[in-house]
């Protein structure tokens, strides 16, 4: 009998410890937020940019954190200008693609102009995060990540994505499918409101 309660004893010990354990590693966990998180920052040329001031139409965000993974950065920064080109001279003046580049690893000998004048030569807008606040805001940790953002400033579509191109054109394409598909919506929307007016 007492053989029965001990056995039963360590099972209960041990599912408490399991669930104890598993809400200890989701509290430094950061879950991503659903809609865009107002924030200011500065692009490549000094020039400061509010979010907030462009919300209203459709935004591509590209976030390319800190990588150890060299060849990863510079793969996914590939992958995501050709994707952003594509999408700009399909949607035209419809859509605003940004890049954020994460620089709290930037060695603080060089100056700063160094990397700016890295940036200006890509073919849209960049914002720098020297101290990785935005991208904590954003929940973006060491993966480079995607996000669609709609009219109303939610987020539509993210995902965090490795440097396989296949993979990345796959998810362009489904990219430029929500973008149609928010285009429509907001159209349907706009003559609801003219009808009711």
């Amino acid at each position: 009998m007492t053989r029965i309660v001990r056995a039963s004893a360590l099972v209960v010990v041990n599912l408490l410890l399991m669930v104890v354990f598993s809400f200890a590693g989701q509290e430094g966990r950061t879950v991503p937020p659903d809609s865009v998180v107002d924030f200011t920052l500065k692009d490549a040329n000094k020039k400061e940019f509010r979010l907030a001031e462009h919300l209203g139409q459709i935004m591509i965000l590209s976030f390319i954190p800190n990588t150890k993974n060299k060849t990863l950065g510079a793969r996914w920064l590939e992958n995501s200008r050709f994707c952003v080109q594509k999408l700009k001279s399909k949607f035209n003046g419809d859509i605003m693609a940004l890049g954020l580049k994460e620089m709290t690893d930037f060695p603080m000998f060089l100056p700063r102009s160094f990397i700016r004048a890295k940036l200006r030569k890509e073919p849209f807008p960049y914002l720098i995060d020297w101290e990785g606040k935005v991208f904590a805001q954003f929940a973006v940790q060491s993966t480079p990540v995607l996000m669609v953002v709609d009219a109303g400033g939610k987020i539509v579509y993210r995902q965090e994505l490795t440097a396989d191109t296949d993979r990345f054109n796959a998810l362009c394409t489904q990219i430029e499918a929500l973008i149609e598909q928010q285009q429509r919506s907001e159209k349907k929307a706009a003559s609801r409101e003219e009808e009711n007016e």
